[in-house]
C-alpha cells in the first residue's frame, strides 16, 4: 500500500490536536516528513532494530503503569493517547535507515524466539508507515474535541491513502460517488457508535469495578472526584448484617482509612501491615485489649475473592469471633486485611462505640492539605470562623456548612477553569456524591486545625425482611471522615441523608429475583464452608436430601435410556446418524455372513473392488455401480434420493439379496 507524502504527517498533527498535544505533534510531524528530503541513512542491523523495537516494549510498560497509577481504570484511555508516541522510535528507524520495512521478528517476541530455535525461516516484514497510521488515527479519537470536525479531519486522511491506492480500470467519477457515499455512512455510523459508547462504556466500566472491587489495595482509594458522566454502582449484596436482638444497628461499617490525598487519590501513607495474633479459641482474634463483657456485638457475612478480602467492622471493634482463617493482618491505621480464607466468612464483631482500632493522630500527615487547594481551604476556615475555637464547636459548624444548600448527585461534570473537582464542587457545583463530601470534609477539618482521615466502608440502611437481616449492596459503597476531636476518632458524614433513597430509586425490576439468587448462594455457601452460627438449623440436611433424590433420579434416568439404546443397536435398527436406515447395509451384512469382513477404514467401494480382484463374490461388480452411487446419495446428500429413488435402491438391494442367498439372514423393514 502505498502512503502519500505529507498524509503521515497530518495523520500526527490531528492525533496532536485532538488531545491537546499539538506543540508535541508539530515537532514529531516535520521529522517524518523531512525523511524524504534527507540524503543519507542508517544502515541498521537486525539486531539494532530488535533492540528499539525492546525499548519501545519498555515504554509502553512504563506507560500503562504510570497511566493506570494516575487514573485508575480509565487510564485505558490515557494509554492510547500515549501510544504513537511510544511506537515513534520504530517508525523514525524504518525511515532514516536503508530498510523500507520492518522485521516480524522485531515486533513480536515468539517470532524471534522461533527463528531463534529454528522453527521458522525468514520471518516477513511490513511497511511499518500503514500501521502506524493507523494507531495515529484510533488514538486521536481519545481526545475530548468535536467528533464532526475529527471524522472530517479522518475522512480527507484515508480518502488521500484511498486515492493513491485507487484501482485504475475504474472511472474517477465513479470512484469518487462510491467513496463519498462509503464517507457519509460512516458518518451515520460513527454518530450511532458514539451514542453507544455513552451507553456501553458505564456499563463496561462497572463491570471492570465490579471485577476489581475485591482486590482493592488498602494502601490506596482511587476516588470518581473529577470523572465526567453519571457514577453508578451495581445492585449485588455483598454483605449481610445481622443484629442480635436488644443491640443497637452499626450505620456504618470501615474497611479502610487513609491519610494523604493526592492527585483525585487517597494514600494510606507510610503503613505496614503487622499479624494479628489468634486467640486461645479458634477463630478468636483480639483487637483492642480490655474487658468487652459490655461491649456490642454485630454478625457480619461477605464474601472473598480468591480467599482474601479486607474486614467490615463497626467503629469502636474489640475482639472479631468465629473468623477461621489462615491469617489476619492490619495496619496502624485500622485496617484489618485476611491473608487466606474461604470464599466465604461469617463471623461476630464486639464493639464499644467512642473506642477506635486507629493510631493517634500525625500532625505533620493528618493536617496536610495539597499545595493546590490550601488557599481555598484556609480562606473557606477564616470564613466559617473555625479558627481558635474548641475542635467540638468547629465540628459542628462544619457539618452545619455542608447541610445548606449542598446536593446529593451522581452526575459528574469536568470543572471549569482548570480548577481542581473538590474546588469546583465547594465554589461552583455545590453537588457531588460522598466521596466529594468525605474529602472536602476531611480537608476543611484539617483547614481549621482538627486532624482528619479519610475512610472508606458500607452504609446499614436497608433491611431485608425476606433474610431477616440488614444487607449492603455495591452501590451501599460509602466514604465519610473521621476527625480527631476530644481525644478519640469520631465518623463524620456529611453527606445529605437522602443519597441511599438516590441510590434505591435506580434499582432495576430485576432486583428482587438477583436477591433471591443471591439468598440462594448465599445459603449454599455457608453449608459449604461451614459458616454457621449458633442454633444451625436442620433444613440443610432436608435440602441436602431433596438434592439427592433428585440426583438419583436422574442417574436413574439416564442409565434406563442408555440400556434402550443398547437393545435398539442389538436389534440392527441403526438411527444415530442420517441415511443410517439404507437398506444397502443389508448387503454388508450379507457379505460379512458370508465370510467377507470389511477392513477397518476401508470403504464400500475399496472393498468391493479387493472382492472382486480376488473373485472371492460373483457379480460383485454390480455393486460399485448404480447401487453404491444411490446409497451414498441416500447417505449423504441433503436432498436424498426421493420416494422413487428410495424404492429403486430397495429393489436393487432385493435382487442382488436373492442372487446371494445366506440361510439365517433377517430382512429389516425398510422405510416406503
Amino acid at each position: 500500500m502505498r502512503i502519500p507524502h505529507l498524509v503521515l504527517g497530518a495523520a500526527i498533527l490531528v492525533w496532536g490536536w485532538q488531545n491537546a498535544l499539538l506543540a508535541y505533534a508539530v515537532g514529531l510531524a516535520l521529522i517524518v516528513e523531512l525523511a524524504p528530503l534527507v540524503p543519507w541513512r542508517w544502515d541498521f542491523s537486525a539486531t539494532e532494530f530488535n533492540r528499539i523495537a525492546d525499548l519501545s516494549a519498555v515504554g509502553l510498560v512504563l506507560v500503562v503503569a504510570w497511566q493506570f497509577d494516575a487514573h485508575a481504570l480509565r487510564g485505558i484511555y490515557a494509554v492510547l493517547v500515549w501510544l504513537p508516541v511510544v511506537l515513534y522510535g520504530l517508525l523514525a528507524a524504518q525511515l532514516y535507515s536503508t530498510r523500507d520495512q520492518v522485521s516480524y521478528a522485531a515486533l513480536f517476541w515468539s517470532v524471534r524466539r522461533a527463528r531463534a530455535r529454528g522453527r521458522m525461516g525468514e520471518a516477513g516484514a511490513v511497511d511499518f508507515r500503514i500501521p502506524y497510521l493507523i494507531i495515529c488515527l484510533i488514538s486521536a479519537t481519545a481526545g475530548n474535541r468535536e467528533a464532526a470536525w475529527l471524522y472530517a479531519a479522518l475522512g480527507l486522511i484515508l480518502a488521500a491513502v484511498l486515492a493513491a491506492n485507487r484501482p485504475r480500470r475504474y472511472r474517477l467519477s465513479s470512484w469518487c460517488g462510491v467513496l463519498a457515499l462509503a464517507l457519509a455512512l460512516g458518518y451515520v455510523l460513527q454518530i450511532g457508535l458514539i451514542e453507544a459508547r455513552r451507553i456501553i462504556e458505564p456499563l463496561a466500566m462497572a463491570w471492570l469495578r465490579e471485577r476489581l472491587w475485591d482486590m482493592r489495595d488498602p494502601y490506596r482509594a482511587y476516588t470518581a472526584n473529577g470523572d465526567i458522566g453519571e457514577l453508578k454502582l451495581s445492585d449485588r449484596i455483598v454483605l449481610r448484617v445481622h443484629v442480635p436482638a436488644g443491640q443497637p444497628v452499626p450505620t456504618l461499617l470501615r474497611e479502610a482509612s487513609y491519610q494523604v490525598f493526592s492527585a483525585n487519590t487517597w494514600l494510606a501513607g507510610k503503613t505496614a501491615f503487622a499479624a494479628v495474633a489468634l486467640g486461645t479459641v479458634d477463630g478468636e482474634w483480639t483487637l483492642q485489649a480490655g474487658r468487652d463483657a459490655a461491649a456490642n456485638s454485630v454478625w457480619v457475612s461477605r464474601t472473598l475473592h480468591r480467599g482474601r478480602g479486607l474486614l467490615a467492622l463497626p467503629g469502636g471493634a474489640r475482639r472479631v469471633d468465629e473468623l477461621r482463617v489462615a491469617g489476619l493482618a492490619r495496619n496502624t491505621l485500622g485496617t484489618l486485611k485476611i491473608i487466606e480464607g474461604p470464599a466465604l466468612v461469617r463471623y461476630r464483631v464486639r464493639y464499644t462505640p467512642g473506642t477506635s482500632l486507629e493510631a493517634p493522630p500525625e500532625n505533620r500527615v493528618d493536617l496536610g492539605i495539597p499545595r493546590r487547594d490550601r488557599k481555598l481551604f484556609d480562606s473557606l476556615a477564616r470564613r466559617l470562623g473555625l479558627n481558635g475555637v474548641a475542635p467540638s464547636s468547629a465540628l459542628e459548624k462544619v457539618i452545619a456548612y455542608f447541610g445548606r444548600g449542598f446536593r446529593y448527585s451522581l452526575i459528574l461534570r469536568k470543572p471549569r477553569g482548570g480548577s481542581s473537582a473538590i474546588a469546583d464542587f465547594l465554589t461552583r457545583t455545590r453537588s457531588g456524591h460522598c466521596e466529594y463530601y468525605a474529602t472536602a470534609t476531611v480537608l476543611l477539618l484539617r483547614a481549621a486545625g482538627i486532624p482528619a482521615r479519610y475512610v472508606t466502608g458500607y452504609a446499614i440502611n436497608e433491611y431485608s425482611r425476606w433474610e431477616g437481616a440488614w444487607v449492603a449492596r455495591r452501590r451501599h459503597a460509602h466514604s465519610w471522615a473521621l476527625a480527631y476531636v476530644g481525644g478519640a476518632w469520631r465518623d463524620v458524614d456529611t453527606t445529605p441523608a437522602i443519597w441511599a433513597a438516590r441510590e434505591a430509586d435506580g434499582a432495576p425490576w430485576w432486583e428482587p429475583i438477583s436477591d433471591t439468587l443471591s439468598w440462594l448462594v448465599y445459603r449454599y455457601q455457608r453449608w459449604r464452608w461451614g459458616a454457621n452460627d449458633e442454633g444451625s438449623s436442620n433444613w440443610y440436611w432436608w435440602l441436602a436430601l431433596g438434592l439427592g433424590v433428585y440426583l438419583a433420579w436422574r442417574l436413574y434416568f439416564s442409565e434406563r435410556v442408555a440400556r434402550r439404546r443398547g437393545r435398539h443397536d442389538a436389534q440392527g435398527a441403526r438411527t444415530d446418524f442420517p441415511g443410517a436406515d439404507s437398506p444397502f447395509y443389508l448387503i454388508e451384512q450379507r457379505l460379512e455372513l458370508l465370510g467377507h469382513r470389511r477392513s477397518p477404514g476401508e470403504s464400500l467401494g475399496r472393498w468391493f473392488d479387493r472382492l472382486g480382484a480376488q473373485h472371492a463374490v460373483a457379480d460383485i461388480a454390480d455393486l460399485s455401480g448404480e447401487l453404491l452411487l444411490s446409497h451414498y446419495r441416500y447417505r449423504f446428500d441433503p436432498r436424498g434420493l426421493g420416494r422413487a429413488g428410495r424404492r429403486r435402491l430397495r429393489a436393487g438391494v432385493e435382487n442382488w439379496l436373492r442372487r446371494h442367498p445366506a440361510s439365517g439372514v433377517a430382512r429389516n423393514n425398510w422405510p416406503p
